[in-house]
């Protein structure tokens, strides 16, 4: 419908990434996740610019990102809860996810999906992860 500057073949153009706008001071690239990686992999590490995020994709699609801080979350439970690598239990909420052992929460980051012709268009810089 209209020309963007550049074109990026690594994915599809309609394909969905997940995108974080303010995650990542510079000098950090910007970073987009490809949605299909998530929809396999629901429980996905990011470390990118010296911050670590953990994205949680729900059974229905969902993505949601949340600073991790120093935890390394391992797997996802039946529930929708999650377990790190001590053996606590986390649960994901809209602003942060909640230790059941009352350590700190995680607060949750800012993301949101786009089409990748249009995120490759604003941020031709951007670290692909597919």
């Amino acid at each position: 419908m209209f020309a963007v500057p550049g074109d990026d073949r690594r994915l599809a153009n309609k394909a969905e990434v997940l995108v974080f706008p303010d995650a990542f001071a510079p000098p950090a690239r910007p970073v987009a996740v490809s949605v299909d990686l998530l929809a396999r992999r629901r429980l996905f590490a990011l470390d990118h610019g010296g911050r670590r995020l953990v994205i949680v994709t729900t059974a229905s699609g969902a993505n949601r990102a949340y600073d991790a801080g120093d935890v390394r979350f391992e797997r996802i439970e039946r529930d929708g809860g999650l377990r790190d690598d001590q053996g606590r239990r986390w649960l994901p909420g809209e602003d942060a996810l909640a230790s059941d052992d009352g350590l700190p929460a995680r607060p949750r980051i800012a993301a949101h999906r786009a089409f990748w012709f249009a995120w490759h268009a604003q941020h031709p810089d951007t670290e692909l992860v597919r």
